[in-house]
């Protein structure tokens, strides 16, 4: 039976304007209430029709407590404003429930192309009876989602919260991921995570690597990312605890078929103004052979609060090497025209004009405005920052935008930039002072956890 939710526009989708002083515009596209999903904490992705789709964490009308999550889809020919399926998992050891990663699209599959990801529950009864997560299919076009996999709790893995990575091989279509928890015993019993590989069309995974909880890490809670587009590129990850304490970032070679790892590096903390605890996949510049991440806590902002600091941008150029690593930004956390606080999302790279080639955009989960109907902690920021190897002077931050709740609050996605190409409007797009920021134009979307008119969270579009 097709399990889709069918509500009307005009209660389901909000549609409002804010003009924000010497920042960008925020509309409000969507609004989720509960019943349509709610906490939509994972990235979007656009199918090749233009479609926006995502996961929503909880909300739904699935059985598990709060609701088991949701699959949605916002049409272009709507303006993003209108679902077009929305699918809600049901659990249990038929289902996943709770996603907490994006989707990703391969045209490829399927008469209109089909949507992969995982949900870090369900499947079955096993890691305390809610079941330790799957890895699930979804077709365009198509009303149920196919369970591909589900992951045991043992040595597999468990409790996968990362979108997926897409390669092709020999026509074959592999998916590469990571658990948080699971493989080992190790880290109090439940497994420090791993990395996998799923061949579509195979019963079980790979385990490319079990996590030790030593100096390798633990726990990686983010994607996985290819350090070339050509032949035999290396895997670079994230695990946010483990190394010297504060989390590492790690590469498994291609050569060794991936099985093994070689640490990049391993984060210091705030006691040593370096970052600490990387939530975030990191983004690949093949223009530079850089890799660009965030850290959600430590860096070296007075002005930040929190004890364990607010966190950072960092890079590291490859080939690593002892001095490859620096962190360029530390954020400042909360109050007016400060830039926020704990980053968890991917960053996006601005690949498509001259004058902002290198820029990179992203949001900020905490920080920001505290007042209001915002909590303590801040509604979090969208930021775009020019990294010291694009500009001379040195990084620069522009906050695009602070959350007010009312336009949604705490996003723990990135932003998905799908900006014109060079002569589309019959010019180079002039993008407005200071400094030659590069602001998002009207398809930089992305999604708020929470706030907005229920408060289940939004999706939201920011333009000049």
């Amino acid at each position: 039976m097709r399990k889709v939710l069918v509500c009307l526009v005009l209660i389901c989708a909000v549609l409002s304007l804010v003009s924000v002083s010497g920042a960008s515009t925020v509309t409000v596209l969507y609004t989720f209430t509960g019943s349509n999903g709610a906490n939509p904490v994972a990235d979007l992705v656009q199918d090749s029709g233009g479609n926006i789709w995502g996961t929503t964490e909880n909300g739904g009308t699935g059985s598990c407590p709060n609701g088991c999550g949701t699959i949605f889809e916002l049409t272009k020919a709507s303006g993003f404003t209108s679902p077009g399926y929305l699918y809600s998992f049901q659990g249990g050891s038929g289902d996943g429930a709770y996603p907490a990663s994006g989707l990703i699209f391969d045209k490829k599959v399927g008469p209109a192309g089909t949507l992969f990801g995982t949900t870090s529950a369900g499947g079955g009864s096993g890691c305390g009876g809610s079941g330790c997560g799957t890895i699930f299919s979804f077709p365009v076009g198509g009303s149920n989602d196919t369970v591909l996999y589900s992951f045991a709790g043992g040595s597999d893995g468990a409790t996968p919260l990362a979108e997926l990575l897409l390669a092709t091989s020999d026509k074959k279509v592999l998916l590469y991921g990571t658990t948080s928890a699971g493989g080992g015993s190790g880290c109090g019993g439940s497994g420090c995570g791993t990395v996998f590989a799923f061949q579509l069309g195979d019963a079980a995974d790979t385990v490319l690597y079990r996590f030790t909880g030593g100096g390798d890490g633990a726990n990686p809670v983010a994607a996985l990312v290819f350090d070339s587009s050509g032949k035999n590129p290396n895997l670079w990850g994230t695990a946010e605890n483990g190394g010297v304490g504060y989390g590492t970032i790690f590469e498994l070679t291609a050569s060794s078929g991936y099985t093994e790892l070689v640490v990049g590096y391993s984060f210091m903390g705030v006691d040593e103004l370096d970052g600490a605890t990387p939530e975030a996949a990191l983004t690949f510049d093949s223009t530079a052979d850089l890799l660009y991440g965030t850290t959600a806590y430590g860096g070296d902002a007075p002005s930040c609060s929190l004890p364990a600091g607010c966190g950072t941008v960092f890079q590291l150029q490859l080939p690593q090497s002892p001095s490859s690593y620096s962190n360029f930004y530390s954020f400042t956390g909360l109050g007016a025209g400060s830039s926020g606080a704990v980053p968890t999302a991917r960053l996006a790279l601005e690949t498509k004009h001259n004058a902002e080639e290198g820029y990179v955009y992203g949001t900020a989960s905490q920080g920001g405005i505290d007042s209001g109907s915002c909590p303590a902690e801040g509604c979090g920021t969208a930021f775009a920052i020019c990294p010291p190897t694009v500009c001379d002077s040195g990084a620069e931050e522009y906050t695009l935008f602070s959350f007010d709740f009312t336009h949604g609050a705490n996003p723990a996605a990135g932003m998905l930039l799908n900006l014109p190409k060079l002569g589309d409007r019959g010019h180079e797009r002039d993008f407005s002072p200071p400094g030659g920021k590069g602001d998002c134009t009207s398809n930089c979307s992305g999604s708020a956890s929470s706030g907005g008119s229920d408060p289940s969270g939004v999706i939201y579009v920011l333009t000049d």
